[in-house]
């Protein structure tokens, strides 16, 4: 996919929307656990993009509560006017503009149910392996911030981080891993939720990895 250019305005814009958060602004002043005013099931996407697979999730389960993080605010206006646009009245879903390392440590211990990872940076380079979504580190935060029985969901077209993300699943003896799929949609993928990403590589014939793990 190309690149997007950066809108300059796009924090500005994204000001107006009331189901979006910038977590610089309201990092002191947000209670998490408070942000739906119900006692719900809580997810998060971790880097949501444009907003496609987060959106669906919200519609096919209102009774569920979803909560779409992304850093780049260029790309998470385009979700904002999405959901403006075409579901005004989803109030399962709420969004926030922040980088996962920064908003990860604030978040309450076993408040999540569960996340999703979507198509993450894969940093190929070596010395960055420890900012990958799956490394150790993060699979700690993770399992810190799960409630009991809490699940990750991970895709990747990358075949190299799916192996890394096994490796660092099995150093950290937190979880069990529930399904593993080198073609995730073989078979399936009509009664697969799809992001952007997804939907193209699909249309490219390009192998999709997918795993889910659980919380022990």
């Amino acid at each position: 996919m190309s690149r997007l250019r950066k809108n300059p305005l796009a924090q500005k814009e994204l000001a107006i929307y009331p189901f979006v958060f910038d977590w610089k602004l309201v990092k002191d002043n947000l209670e998490l656990d408070k942000i739906f005013n119900n006692n719900n099931d809580f997810y998060l996407e971790i880097g949501m993009g444009k907003g496609d697979f987060i959106i669906e999730h919200a519609l096919l389960s209102p009774p569920k509560n979803f909560l779409g993080i992304e850093k780049f605010q260029t790309v998470q206006l385009i979700a904002a006017k999405k959901i403006t646009n075409l579901i005004p009245n989803l109030d399962n879903l709420k969004l926030v503009s922040a980088d996962v390392s920064d908003f990860l440590p604030e978040i309450k211990n076993n408040l999540i149910a569960g996340i999703y990872l979507n198509f993450s940076d894969p940093w190929p380079k070596i010395r960055h392996a420890k900012r990958r979504l799956m490394d150790l580190s993060f699979l700690t935060q993770y399992n810190r911030i799960l409630k009991s029985g809490g699940f990750i969901e991970f895709k990747t077209d990358q075949l190299s981080l799916f192996e890394f993300a096994l490796e660092q699943i099995n150093l950290s003896k937190q979880f069990n891993l529930v399904k593993i799929d080198y073609d995730l949609h073989q078979k399936q993928a009509q009664e697969i939720i799809k992001t952007e990403y997804e939907k193209k590589f699909l249309a490219d014939n390009i192998k999709i990895n997918f795993l889910k793990i659980e919380k022990i």
